[in-house]
């Protein structure tokens, strides 16, 4: 314990200095130290997503949720670095399960509209847009919603 707390605080330490690869190593030490620690999967997979490298943050939040599967904060932030990878049937699937776990989480519902989108399935898009929509109202990216019903009626039909 002692030794995953020491690298914890070298690994926020270097985070607060902006050295985010010094931070990102400790984290990992911390991660090695402890191997089941969520919170270190979870750190280290934000870093990585932070700086681009979505695939090794993909990995780390697999792992996190291989630790702790119920975390809905967790499974949608996957599913928001999945569809930043272009993998929407992975990132819908993910958003799906992450309001499964959390019916509540407006931002799931809004990345799974943007992923439906991104596959031209705008029925499904409009409806998770619209819940989105009304667990957020203020919300202003899902309230543009109210516009893809007069954007699909001049949509050619697929």
């Amino acid at each position: 314990m002692f030794e995953e707390s020491a690298h914890l605080l070298r690994a926020r330490m270097c985070q607060w200095l902006r050295n985010h690869d010094a931070a990102l190593a400790a984290y990992q030490d911390a991660l090695s130290a402890n191997p089941a620690s969520f919170a270190m999967a979870t750190r280290i997979a934000y870093l990585l997503a932070q700086r681009g490298r979505l695939a090794e943050a993909e990995t780390f939040l697999e792992r996190a949720l291989a630790i702790r599967p119920d975390d809905a904060d967790t499974m949608f932030n996957l599913g928001f670095v999945r569809h930043q990878q272009h993998k929407e049937e992975q990132a819908i699937a993910t958003f799906r399960e992450a309001v499964r776990l959390k019916p509540a989480q407006d931002r799931a519902w809004y990345g799974m509209g943007v992923a439906l989108r991104a596959l031209g399935r705008y029925d499904e898009a409009i409806a998770a847009d619209e819940e989105a929509t009304r667990l957020q109202p203020m919300n202003p990216h899902a309230g543009t919603s109210s516009a893809w019903p007069t954007a699909r009626s001049v949509m050619p039909r697929r």
